[in-house]
This record gives C-alpha cells, structure tokens and sequence, in this order.
C-alpha cells in the first residue's frame, strides 16, 4: 500500500473503508488517516477486504477448477 493513491488504484483505494483488515500501517498523526508514504515500520503494508468492497466486481466469482498444462 505504500504510496497508494486514489489516482493510481482507485478501486483498491476505495475499497480501504470500514472492514477492511489493515496490516503494518502508520496513522497521520492522532487521526484516523492512513499515512500511506509512511514506510517507518515495513515497505511490507498490506490490506485485506472483501470482494464486494470492490466496484464492479461479479459477485459470486467462482470459476472452474484449475488444470495442469505441462508442456515438456
């Protein structure tokens, strides 16, 4: 998430809100507001929502199972 804007990633972005899990994250100041140029504590932030956090995302997403293709 690190230098996350709503310019580059506006889905992404927008699915940062209530719910969402935020991991090795800093805080502007005594607020809220993520900080995302903040890499004091790890360049490793994450964040975790739920698809329907997502706009436009197909709900449900399901798709077939996987195949192996080997190609020797």
């Amino acid at each position: 998430m690190v230098d996350l804007s709503a310019e580059k990633e506006p889905q992404i972005f927008a699915a940062i809100r209530k719910g969402a899990l935020l991991e090795n994250i800093c805080l502007e100041g005594n607020s809220n507001k993520v900080d995302f140029t903040n890499t004091s504590k790890t360049e490793n932030t994450r964040v975790a929502y739920t698809l329907d956090f997502v706009q436009g995302a197909i709900l449900p997403s399901i798709a077939d199972a996987p195949f192996a293709c080997l190609s020797l």
